[in-house]
């Protein structure tokens, strides 16, 4: 199975000066673009959603308020960081991030779901 992300990262430096990024999915093939994992209460971002997450925790806010849920999943988040340096860091990690569940949702969806069925005989 083929699973493609590309996504968008604005970066800028707003008042404080504080280092903003906003990342946005733009285009996505084998997978749902609800790729990052938020917090309900916050709308805040917690992290790139894991083979787990993909499957399990719903792709919108409002479907989780209804169903009382802590996390959904979206195609943007925001980040604010005090330094560069973290900054920075973040970008790293989403790229890492992002590559590791375009990787292993590819080999669990396309490799591990689904029926097998084996015939195992003993013949002389």
């Amino acid at each position: 199975m083929s699973v493609t992300i590309d996504y968008t990262q604005f970066r800028t430096i707003i008042e404080g000066p504080k280092y903003q990024i906003e990342t946005t999915v733009t285009y996505v093939a084998g997978i749902a673009r609800e790729i990052f994992v938020m917090n309900t209460e916050l709308g805040t971002f917690e992290h790139v959603a894991t083979v787990w997450d993909m499957e399990h925790v719903v792709p919108s806010r409002d479907q989780a308020i209804l169903e009382g849920r802590g996390y959904y999943r979206d195609s943007a988040c925001m980040v604010v960081y005090d330094t560069d340096l973290a900054a920075i860091e973040f970008t790293e990690y989403t790229k890492d991030r992002v590559q590791d569940l375009v990787t292993k949702y590819a080999r669990a969806v396309g490799e591990f779901t689904g029926t097998v069925n084996y015939h195992i005989e003993n013949a002389p």
